[in-house]
Order: structure tokens, then sequence, then C-alpha cells
């Protein structure tokens, strides 16, 4: 009688996580997890799971299925000139420790959507110097820790920051948010509480124009005048405020189209919406191209109207498109219908 088996292959569960740029530093498991976890022991290399190298680029993907708090450390991702962007697509980072990713100049995108803090007490210099830039959404952020030195010096153009309540820092000689020469925008339009120190201790000479969307309370928190750092951003540095006094979403566009699409960009046509009462603003176009694990995460580029040209495309390549209003309070409206075309 012939004996028939039965194998079963169990299926690993799809990468949920994708970082860019270290598939040769960092090959396996176990070093990944230590650039994870450095002094922290919870997070374990068996929350890993399907841990691969991705492409010619060295990425890597890997599964992990729970929360890990307070990854990274003092030593993660310092000066690693490899990393190029860092993906948690289904926000089991929640905080994040001092001085990680300090001086990563090639680390350009961030996508961590459960983040609640960042911890950079004691000068670390979490997330300064590195090549991060262009449109950063900390959409769980709430800014409970010491935010010394994040982010200074970076690349950012607009920061987004809907739930921020506070920025706190731990002594007079600390900034947190400086010499950001690229930021055109700041949102967070529910922190009434900014550092007791220094009034130019937060957000340290940005540019002329930078438009800060705040909290209706900072015009009068300080005896009836405005916050000592509103001061300084609106009369020393020039910032453009806006009091966010109103929540309306935007009105989405509903006629999407693409037109004259070459080798490395496209126009886009649309009916302008309706404004709502606070008015359009700009409009932000999201790309992906099925491919990069960073680009759906990120808004690509601001336009200001229909007919404008979307840039810095790679040719032959396949693209979704879609964008959404933005009115003159940072609301957003729904994102339009999705247009697909391929540059040549």
């Amino acid at each position: 009688m012939r004996i028939r088996k039965n194998i079963f292959k169990i299926r690993l569960p799809d990468p949920n996580t994708f970082v860019g740029g270290v598939g040769v530093a960092l090959n396996t498991t176990t070093l990944m997890q230590g650039q994870l976890a450095s002094t922290n022991p919870t997070i374990r290399t068996t929350m890993i799971k399907n841990f691969k190298n991705d492409g010619p680029n060295n990425d890597c993907s890997f599964y992990v299925g729970s929360n890990y708090p307070r990854a990274f450390y003092v030593t993660s991702f310092v000066s690693n000139t490899d990393v190029t962007y860092f993906v948690d697509e289904p926000g089991h980072i929640t905080s994040i420790q001092q001085g990680c990713f300090r001086d990563a100049i090639n680390f350009e995108r961030i996508h961590f959507p459960g983040l609640t803090e960042i911890r950079s007490p004691s000068g670390f210099f979490t997330l300064s110097g590195t090549g991060i830039k262009g449109w950063v959404s900390f959409p769980s952020f709430n800014g409970t820790e010491l935010l010394n030195y994040i982010f200074n010096g970076s690349k950012v153009e607009t920061f987004h920051f809907p739930i921020l309540t506070q920025i706190h820092l731990q002594l007079t000689s600390r900034l947190a948010f400086a010499n950001i020469t690229t930021l055109k925008r700041v949102y967070m339009p529910v922190c009434t509480s900014l550092s007791s120190f220094t009034d130019a201790s937060i957000f340290n000479n940005i540019p002329s124009g930078t438009i800060m969307y705040l909290d209706p309370f900072l015009e009068t928190s300080d005896g009836g005048s405005r916050d000592p750092h509103v001061i300084y951003w609106e009369d020393t540095r020039s910032a453009v405020i806006r009091y966010v006094t109103d929540i309306t979403a935007a009105n989405p566009i509903t006629d999407l189209a693409d037109a004259n699409i070459t080798a490395n960009s496209v126009d886009l046509t649309f009916s302008i919406p309706t404004p709502n009462v606070n008015g359009n603003d700009f409009w932000e176009v999201w790309i992906d191209d099925g491919v990069s694990k960073w680009l759906k995460h990120v808004s690509w580029q601001e336009v200001t109207g229909s007919g404008q040209t979307i840039t810095g495309l790679a040719g032959a390549t396949n693209y979704n498109i879609k964008a959404r209003t933005v009115d003159t309070l940072h609301n957003y409206s729904t994102f339009s219908n999705i247009v697909n075309f391929t540059t040549l």
C-alpha cells in the first residue's frame, strides 16, 4: 500500500516594515534587531519574521506583529550613511529614544504613523543632521517627552503634527527644530504649551515666510499678549501666523486627469473645487509607482492650480497619482480620483 504524505507549507506573513539602503550591513534578523533594540531588550529577534533583502538598492523588509515601544537608542543608525528610509506601515513604533538617526545624512524619508513620543533628553540630537526632507507627518505624536535637539538641520519642508499639545525642553541651552532652512509650513493646531525657556529655542532661524498654523490660545497666552515664541516667529523671523479657528474639511477634486506625459513629468488638470469657508490654498499631489516602499506615504509635490507640471518622475514607469485640496488653515479634503499613466 502506498502511503501518501501531505506536506503543508506554512505561509509567512507579508512584510509590513521596510528599511532602505541597509541590506548589506544589516542582512540578518539578529543584526536588524540590534539596531531596533540597541539597549532595549524588549525587542526580540522572535518579533521579526520573514526578514529578507529586496532589490538592487540594498533595501530590506520584514514583518513585525506587535508594538515595540521605545525603539532605537543612542547608537541606533547614528552616523549611518546607508539608511535611506524607514517605513513602519502598521504603526508599531510608538516611541523612539534619544540620539537615534543622528547625522544619518542619507536618511530622507520616515513613516511612523503610530509614533506618540520622541525622547531626546541630555542633548543627544535625535533625528538631527539627517537628510529627512519634504513632508513629515506624525499623526499620533503628542510631544509628552523632552524634545531637545530633534530634527535640527534637517531638510523638511512641512511638519504635520495634528495632535501635538506641547513642546518641552530640558535646559535653556537646548534647541528643537532649529536651522531648517527648507521649512515652509508647520501645522500644530492644538499645541498650547511651549518651552518656558528662550523664545528662540523652538523653530529657531526658520526662513522668512514660513507659515505656522497655530492654536488661537497662543495669540493671548502671555497675559493677553502673544506667546513669546509666536512673537519671535512673527516679528523676528517674518513667519506668517494662521490661527486655526475652523476645521471644516476642504472640498475634493473629482475629475483629476493627466496630460503632456514625458519621460520625467506629467501635467495635471482638474476643475477647481468650490472653496469651503476658509478658501482653497493649494493641492498636495501623491504618487505611487508600486515599487518604492516609502513613496505612497508622503506628499510628492504641491500645485496651486490646474495644468501645472509634476516633475522628478522616472522614465518608462507606471504611476498612480492622486491629489487633495488643502485650505488656508491646512484642513485637508478627501483624495481625488486616482489617475494611472506610464512615463515615456
